[in-house]
């Protein structure tokens, strides 16, 4: 299976409690349900095992929008961690 790609704002509204969420071009409104789709779009590949890719730009441009110390290391941690 190929591999799925995430994109800054996808990972902001996952893990950044902060993160703004966009809006949906149709309504104009904040797209109805981001975190628990995200979630959901997470658990889904889980299951299927496929691999998850995220560009080392996007790691970096989360990191430096997390203020929270503790969740950025948990972040880079893990980054280092699951990068071979």
């Amino acid at each position: 299976m190929n591999p799925v790609g995430f994109d800054t704002t996808f990972l902001s509204i996952l893990l950044n409690p902060r993160s703004r969420i966009p809006t949906d071009p149709a309504t104009g409104e904040p797209i109805a349900q981001a975190k628990r789709r995200a979630e959901r779009l997470v658990e889904t590949l889980g299951k299927e095992r496929r691999k998850i890719v995220i560009p080392t730009p996007v790691t970096a441009e989360l990191l430096a929008r997390i203020e929270d110390l503790e969740l950025r290391m948990k972040l880079l941690e893990a980054r280092v961690r699951n990068s071979a």
